[in-house]
């Protein structure tokens, strides 16, 4: 299993692997310890589904 980290958003870390043939799980998880999860076929989907739960989160904290 190949996994890799990126930073999402400020603040905002995802880990990615590909668990199986195609098929990618994501985590992202903040300096405070929320975290967001996806698992997709598709990369780039799954890549932007955390960053919008992501910013989800941010938006109901500024609120």
């Amino acid at each position: 299993m190949n996994r890799n980290t990126i930073e999402i958003l400020p603040g905002w870390l995802l880990t990615y692997e590909e668990v199986s043939n195609g098929v990618f799980r994501f985590l992202a998880s903040d300096r405070s310890g929320r975290q967001v999860g996806s698992t997709d076929t598709e990369f780039e989907r799954g890549l932007n589904t955390c960053k919008e739960y992501a910013l989800d989160i941010e938006k109901q904290l500024k609120a």
